[in-house]
Parts: structure tokens; C-alpha cells; sequence
């Protein structure tokens, strides 16, 4: 059984961003990838936790765009993540209702 958590980290901006150089960003995130946050300090998207075949080219555009204005996710997905206030409608939205949620 795999537990989700919430993840919280701070992210350094590149500097086209915008003034703030650093900002706070939650993710709704399984407990083994919160640890991993904690051990090695990262969490690097992974392309087998991408919805399937049909999403992934999306993926890959969304990628090159965000390499193209400065953000470098060194060929890796991103991970959804934000600023504010999360809710169960944000969970219900981001989680597999049959894997995730139903797990804890």
C-alpha cells in the first residue's frame, strides 16, 4: 500500500521569472517520493508516472517550452506543483482515483 502526502519545497526562479528569486510550491506526492525529497533534496519527474501514450507527447511539447523560456527539466516531466492553499478537489484532480487516493 502506497501512502500520498503532501510535498513541500522551495524552488529557486531563473531570473526572467520575475522579481522573486525563490518561491514556496506544494505537490501532492507518494510518501516514498516525499523521502526521496528529503534524502536527495530534489524530485525529478519521471516519465512511467506520465497518464499513458495519449499524454505524453503533450508532456514532451510542455517540456521543450519550458527549456525554451529557461526552466531546464533536463528531459524530465515536470512535476505539478503550486503556490496557496491545497484542496481535496486539488487532489481528486492530480491523483489516480483507483491507485492513489483510495490508498490514503
Amino acid at each position: 500500500m502506497t501512502s500520498t502526502g503532501v510535498c513541500i519545497g522551495t524552488v529557486a526562479l531563473p531570473p526572467s521569472i520575475g522579481e522573486m528569486d525563490t518561491v514556496l510550491l506544494k505537490s501532492f506526492q507518494p510518501l516514498e517520493r516525499v523521502a526521496q525529497l528529503r534524502c536527495e533534496g530534489t524530485l525529478v519527474g519521471d516519465w512511467d508516472r506520465v497518464g499513458g501514450p495519449m499524454v505524453v507527447p503533450q508532456y514532451q511539447r510542455m517540456v521543450e517550452e519550458m527549456a525554451a523560456h529557461g526552466i531546464d527539466c533536463e528531459g524530465n516531466p515536470p512535476v505539478w506543483a503550486w503556490h496557496g492553499r491545497e484542496t481535496l478537489l486539488d487532489a481528486s484532480m492530480l491523483l489516480s482515483v483507483e491507485h492513489e487516493l483510495r490508498q490514503g
